[in-house]
């Protein structure tokens, strides 16, 4: 089967945004975006599957994966029912006013989180398995959002817990919870010896958090100019790679 699919892009909701994006631009028709539920509900072989769609693994330069990123968010965008909060190094707290809440140290909410997005290295071991010609990518999920108010005004998702008056987690505590999934994907990548791809500097506020501008209109996504920022990163890497041959077992 001849390809003309250079690069390939797996994931969940947080590809949307890009897949949006490539849809409309005549600038990444080599460029693929293959949500991971359309995957699933093909009965053949893996590599079949993907011949179903198009996409012919052999031949396949870059694959960039990217999942269960709303981890954190489905987590702790809301308060748990016993509040906690965090211990910085300099032993200043998260959020600072910790009057009310639990300690929890940082150690045992990572392990709760590897618990978690455990299954998630298989994922992508086995991918890369499946594309074993291509270089293999891991993107990491957008930051929270952290204008209370839109998540409110923009609730798509987490409307029953707005409706029933669910208090929203001090951002500084959403952002440590962005921050230790990252370390654990990021951890992953470089046990898998893939590239981890940043979030693009342009999509975040002063605080690290998304900007409004590149905000879906729900609690947690990135919106298609988010998305046209990670196709770019995507495009640098197809166009560096793809002028290369495919090698056995490329990571």
């Amino acid at each position: 089967m001849e390809n003309t699919i250079k690069g390939v892009m797996i994931g969940e909701s947080h590809t949307n945004c890009v897949r949006i994006f490539v849809d409309n631009s005549s600038e990444y028709s080599d460029f693929r975006v293959v949500p991971s539920a359309e995957i699933k509900t093909i009965s053949f072989s893996e590599q079949d599957k993907f011949e179903k769609i198009g996409v012919n693994c052999d031949g396949i330069s870059c694959l960039f994966v990217s999942f269960s990123g709303n981890f954190h968010n489905i987590f702790g965008l809301f308060e748990i029912p016993e509040p906690i909060y965090l211990v910085k190094p300099n032993g200043n707290t998260i959020p600072a006013n910790a009057n009310g809440r639990k300690f929890v140290s940082r150690n045992m909410l990572k392990e709760h989180f590897k618990i978690n997005l455990g299954s998630i290295l298989n994922r992508m071991k086995h991918y890369r398995g499946v594309f074993h010609n291509s270089k293999v990518f891991c993107v990491c999920a957008p930051p929270p959002i952290g204008d209370d108010e839109y998540i409110r005004n923009n609730s798509l998702g987490f409307e029953e817990q707005i409706e029933k008056g669910s208090q929203f987690t001090p951002r500084d505590l959403r952002m440590a919870f962005y921050k230790i999934q990252t370390e654990i994907y990021r951890a992953y990548s470089k046990q898998m010896e893939i590239e981890f791809i940043e979030p693009p500097s342009d999509a975040l506020d002063e605080g690290g958090f998304l900007a409004e501008r590149y905000c879906a209109q729900d609690a947690t996504h990135g919106n298609e100019l988010y998305g046209r920022l990670i196709a770019e990163q995507i495009r640098e890497r197809i166009d560096r790679y793809s002028s290369k041959a495919p090698l056995s077992g490329a990571s």
